[in-house]
């Protein structure tokens, strides 16, 4: 039995994805009318003691998808479905700010997650992390990957590190946090 609350709905080819708080992630075919459970297979509820056996966590708050990839946020960790395989991935094992998830959104092949410590993107290879310094209205960015990590003080930042939600006007990126609303340019490199 799922709960009634639904924490996010996104549409993927002819499928819509239904982030299900308890209940995992509910898929929708269009095309036959069938629905699909994606719930954590291990049934752990405070660690995933499988690694990529499926959905990371249950408690889901939300599901995006693009580029033929269904990521799922969760207070727990992030899920990567490419329609065969999943990846979990947690803040003690990748560049991820905090396994707290409030909302996460794709955009071409790079998911912005938003924790409850900064604001993580992730294009499958770097994690880049936007983080305010608790003292002042600068911050920093976090940048990782298999390489490396570094670390660098910006003039500017989010206005708070608990990041509720985040979108995308052509090349600008609007966040919305827990003390207001910050804006961004989006920069290719």
């Amino acid at each position: 039995m799922h709960e009634p609350w639904t924490y996010g709905v996104c549409t993927g080819g002819d499928r819509i994805y239904i982030a299900a708080w308890g209940g995992g992630v509910i898929e929708y075919n269009t095309a036959n009318g069938q629905f699909r459970d994606y719930t954590d297979p291990d049934g752990e509820m405070e660690l995933d003691l499988f690694p990529d056996d499926g959905l990371v966590h249950d408690i889901t708050t939300g599901v995006t998808f693009s580029e033929d990839i269904l990521w799922t946020g969760t207070y727990f960790g992030l899920s990567r479905y490419d329609g065969t395989q999943w990846k979990g991935y947690f803040d003690h094992d990748s560049g991820l700010a905090s396994n707290f998830i409030n909302f996460l959104k794709a955009r071409e092949n790079v998911v912005f997650i938003c924790t409850d410590k900064g604001l993580s993107s992730f294009d499958g290879q770097t994690w880049v992390t936007y983080q305010k310094n608790e003292n002042n209205k600068s911050g920093k960015i976090v940048t990782d990957n298999d390489q490396q990590h570094t670390e660098q003080a910006v003039s500017s930042s989010i206005s708070h590190n608990f990041v509720i939600g985040v979108d995308f006007q052509d090349d600008m990126v609007w966040i919305a946090t827990s003390k207001g609303v910050s804006r961004g340019e989006l920069l290719n490199k």
